[in-house]
């Protein structure tokens, strides 16, 4: 499990807790390893993801095929958030 993109958290409760970036790459990053396409995240508010850390993380993941299919898949999300006239 990649560990960067993880901070613990300032509540009194202390718990880890994942960046949206961080978040949004192990989203597609499952789905191209159980073959769960998404092909809508609906919720997703992309303007206030930082593309350049996305792709830092996505840089740490060996796998070119991996890499190739979360390409794919953000592609995708952006094209449908584009349509819907959301920011990205």
């Amino acid at each position: 499990m990649m560990r960067e993109g993880i901070k613990w958290s300032n509540s009194k409760s202390k718990y880890l807790i994942a960046s949206p970036e961080k978040a949004l790459l192990d989203t597609l990053y499952i789905s191209t390893r159980k073959g769960k396409k998404f092909s809508s995240l609906p919720e997703l508010d992309l303007k206030n993801l930082n593309m350049k850390q996305f792709k830092h993380l996505k840089g740490n993941i060996k796998s070119k095929k991996i890499k190739t299919a979360i390409e794919e898949y953000m592609a995708l999300i952006k094209g449908l958030h584009t349509h819907l006239r959301f920011t990205v």
